[in-house]
């Protein structure tokens, strides 16, 4: 029975997902720091972030049947969890964070879409300013709420020294 429910949401948020554009839940659309990718980080202006030792997951802010729900989507599963995390209605239209989860803490790396629109497309320092917006006008940090969110922080590459 439980497979059941989870194959009707899992097609639900897809069909939700697809309206908005066409994101794949298991791709990954960034690349990890190796030495050949280091002379792209100092040719062009680039910044790096740290990676958590979490799971990738999705966090997706949605309505489904006229009911909100925030969202964990495992992205090498695709497992669904409900969690209860506080955000202004306006994200409620469909708003899609990527990032880890680390034990009860969901850490942002990026947003894709915001609000029903697919912003993927536009620059990472304007993706970093809309989730900064949302964290700081559009979140409620909750001390009775079991999970927490939180947003990666991204250096110039010229800081890699200092943080390793």
């Amino acid at each position: 029975m439980q497979s059941h429910i989870q194959k009707t949401a899992t097609t639900k948020i897809n069909t939700l997902l697809n309206k908005i554009g066409d994101y794949s839940i298991s791709s990954n659309y960034y690349l990890s720091l190796n030495h050949s990718l280091l002379s792209n980080l100092k040719n062009k202006q680039f910044k790096v972030g740290l990676h958590s030792n979490g799971v990738n997951y999705l966090l997706f802010i949605c309505t489904i049947n006229n009911k909100q729900y925030t969202l964990l989507i495992n992205k090498l599963s695709h497992d669904i969890v409900i969690i209860q995390l506080q955000f202004d209605e306006l994200l409620f239209n469909g708003t899609l964070f990527e990032g880890n989860l680390y034990e009860n803490q969901f850490i942002i790396n990026d947003i894709i879409y915001y609000n029903g629109k697919n912003i993927m497309t536009y620059p990472f320092l304007k993706r970093e300013l809309i989730i900064n917006d949302i964290y700081t006008n559009y979140y409620l940090d909750d001390d009775l709420i079991q999970y927490k969110l939180f947003i990666n922080k991204y250096f110039h590459y010229c800081y890699i020294k200092d943080m390793v």
